[in-house]
């Protein structure tokens, strides 16, 4: 099995633990977010919560994905938290 079969079978295994995950997945990416911004001490919070706002709009498109749904649906909007 070469290299690029092997690569394309992982991503359809995280794929699938994502859409059977994705609230942990989203916990996850505000937990990273919480300690990102206590880090610097709240120096960086409106790119630090810009990141978080993608990163939860791709955990959902992962899990639309592995659910065998479609991969983009038009006006919707990720999981991320908005800025306190």
């Amino acid at each position: 099995m070469a290299l690029a079969d092997k690569l394309k079978g992982l991503l359809k295994q995280s794929e699938g633990a994502i859409a059977s995950n994705k609230d942990k997945a989203h916990d996850a990416v505000n937990k990273v977010a919480d300690q990102a911004d206590k880090r610097t001490q709240g120096k960086y919070s409106e790119q630090i919560r810009n990141a978080e706002q993608k990163a939860g709009e791709a955990v959902d498109k992962i899990a639309e994905r592995g659910s065998g749904g479609a991969s983009d649906r038009p006006g919707e909007q990720g999981g991320g938290r908005s800025a306190a």
